[in-house]
């Protein structure tokens, strides 16, 4: 019974360390994500060519 218990909160608690560890990893790829997309806009309208920026 009290094993059981036990068991119980300790899936609970590691699920939300889980999702909590998910949700971080998927807005730390989304920011990252997003920076380069801003980098990219900004060197087209900056007039900048975006290969050659790629390749440098």
């Amino acid at each position: 019974m009290l094993t059981g218990i036990v068991s119980d909160l300790l899936g609970v608690s590691l699920g939300a360390e889980a999702l909590r560890y998910a949700l971080l990893i998927v807005s730390a790829s989304a920011a990252i994500i997003g920076a380069i997309l801003v980098a990219l806009a900004a060197a087209t309208i900056g007039g900048v060519d975006v290969e050659e920026a790629a390749i440098s």
